[in-house]
């Protein structure tokens, strides 16, 4: 179940709508109404140093057994519990008979990019943080991996004028134009 502060925040009535990710699998048992502003890719980040990184090709899309089998004595920098992305990968895992090393779990995507620059171990990142800049290469997984980015309303059909606003301001934002 997706744990996320948005979520507790939206069960406590401290926010009336929230901007937001979930994994696609978990959007016919989410409570609240939403909008899917777009799906958003995950791809796997490795830095440009680790040995195995010289053995894949930038032009193939691995799948996750291809994955588990080669980083299966690798360090993983996964994303905090309760995450749609630790949701997703954990699923993925499963699926696959796979339990990666876990080195750290962490709530940020960019400290998870700092950590595998330096070597620290691999994870799973959203495509809209990659930064070829800080030594990290990213590979497309196949089949592709994503969940959706929502704006969610606590309440349903009487969403204020300010609410809609917002939410419309937030759909025209270019990072959500298809």
């Amino acid at each position: 179940k997706l744990a996320t502060n948005m979520v507790q925040f939206l069960n406590s009535g401290k926010i009336d709508l929230a901007v937001m990710a979930a994994p696609n699998e978990e959007l016919d048992s989410f409570n609240y109404p939403y909008e899917v502003l777009r799906q958003e890719e995950l791809v796997f980040a490795i830095s440009k140093k680790h040995p195995l990184n010289k053995e894949m090709s930038i032009e193939k899309n691995y799948t996750m057994a291809e994955i588990s089998e080669m980083f299966k004595k690798e360090s993983f920098v996964l994303s905090d519990n309760g995450s749609s992305i630790r949701i997703m990968t954990d699923q993925i895992f499963r699926k696959h008979h796979f339990t990666p090393f876990c080195c750290c779990d962490v709530n940020s995507n960019r400290v998870q990019l700092e950590l595998v620059s330096k070597g620290m171990g691999v994870c799973f990142i959203p495509v809209s943080y990659a930064n070829p800049d800080i030594g990290i290469e990213y590979y497309h997984m196949g089949p592709t991996i994503s969940r959706a980015n929502l704006v969610v309303f606590r309440t349903s059909g009487n969403s204020s004028e300010i609410e809609r606003y917002f939410a419309d301001l937030v759909k025209s934002h270019k990072y959500f134009q298809k």
